[in-house]
Protein backbone atom coordinates (compact mmCIF):
# COMPACT_ATOMS: atom_id res chain seq x y z
CA UNK A 1 0.00 0.00 0.00
CA UNK A 2 2.19 3.08 -1.41
CA UNK A 3 -0.51 5.23 -0.98
CA UNK A 4 -1.10 7.29 2.38
CA UNK A 5 -4.14 5.34 4.60
CA UNK A 6 -7.08 7.63 5.38
CA UNK A 7 -8.24 8.04 8.30
CA UNK A 8 -11.03 6.52 8.37
CA UNK A 9 -9.32 2.95 7.76
CA UNK A 10 -7.74 3.66 10.80
CA UNK A 11 -10.22 4.30 13.03
CA UNK A 12 -12.51 1.19 11.74
CA UNK A 13 -9.09 -1.15 12.20
CA UNK A 14 -9.12 0.32 15.67
CA UNK A 15 -12.82 0.11 16.53
CA UNK A 16 -12.52 -3.24 15.03
CA UNK A 17 -9.38 -4.16 17.51
CA UNK A 18 -11.35 -3.06 20.63
CA UNK A 19 -14.49 -5.29 19.14
CA UNK A 20 -12.19 -7.99 19.05
CA UNK A 21 -10.53 -7.92 22.32
CA UNK A 22 -12.83 -8.84 25.26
Amino acid sequence: MVEIIPVSTTLELRAADESHVP
